[in-house]
């Protein structure tokens, strides 16, 4: 739910000005010269300001709380609650991640290059404004008909700052900064992360994650891979955790693999299924 005001002003207003993606203009009217505008809150912090023509400046502070009215474990304010920004959120995901297939970043720590360390890269980066000076620290080429997202930019989350990762379970209606880490583990990001959508491959969407549960393998008992693709060119990329590094396939190659834990089918107890983003819903 959303806070809503005006502002009316004697003569023309310019603007909004400064941080747009804090506020939703409604709509204006005009009545005899004098100028109003509706708006909302969109639950991003920021400064916006609207000038007159007659030197007349109003500055609105919009600030972020920790509220979590949809009780999902993540503040209202840190979620991505358009079509557009999820959009993009996801298009940048699976672009960075699959760009590690093709040569790692260097700025990818050598000491994350596992499967759950792929995802946490790719969801920071994917949070970043991509730019020039981006594009030369990741070595990552830039898209230019992908929009980046608007609400907010890493490390500036509202609430979260750069601790993006919930690692302690939900109590209450607000959230506590306090249970968010910037590392998570597979198991982490599939029990905080991300919530469980669906065990038919054929409905996973691009960004979505696969996880599947090793028992016999305490050190690492989870695994987590990436749909780059949908069906039904349905792709996936990962890394392994070890020396063969990144790969990418095809979802058909995975359901034929000789090691049956590997498989995404709905008659294998270790796949876990298709799981999404939890700022996605």
């Amino acid at each position: 739910m959303y806070d809503a005001g005006f502002l009316s002003a004697p003569d023309a207003l310019r603007g909004p000005l400064g941080d747009v993606a804090a506020l939703r203009e409604l709509r204006r009217t005009t009545d005899g010269g004098r100028t109003t505008v509706f708006f909302e809150s969109t639950d991003a912090p920021g400064v916006v300001a609207y000038e007159t023509d007659s030197g007349l400046r109003v500055v609105l502070n919009f600030y972020a709380g920790p509220d979590d009215l949809d009780g999902d474990g993540f503040p209202d304010a840190a979620e991505l609650n358009t079509r557009e920004d999820r959009q993009a959120f996801r298009a940048w995901f699976v672009r960075i991640a699959e760009a590690q297939f093709v040569q790692e970043s260097p700025a990818w720590g050598a000491g994350e290059r596992d499967c759950a360390g792929l995802i946490r890269f790719a969801y920071r980066e994917a949070l970043k404004e991509h730019d020039q000076e981006w594009q030369s620290r990741t070595g990552i080429p830039i898209d230019k008909n992908l929009m980046d997202v608007v609400r907010f930019r890493y490390p500036s989350v509202p609430v979260l700052g750069a601790r993006l990762f919930r690692v302690r379970p939900r109590s209450g209606a607000s959230i506590d900064p306090e249970n968010f880490s910037e590392f998570a583990s597979a198991a982490y990001l599939r029990a905080y992360q991300t919530v469980a959508v669906t065990r038919e491959m054929r409905n996973a969407l691009p960004g979505d994650l696969l996880f599947f549960e090793d028992e016999g393998s305490p050190e690492f008992p989870y695994h987590s891979m990436i749909v780059a693709r949908p069906f039904p060119d349905l792709t996936l990329v990962y890394h392994t955790g070890g020396p063969d590094g990144m790969k990418r396939v095809k979802v058909d190659y995975l359901e034929q693999s000789p090691d049956p834990r590997w498989r995404p089918t709905a008659g294998n107890p270790h796949f876990l299924g298709v799981f999404r983003f939890r700022i996605l819903e």
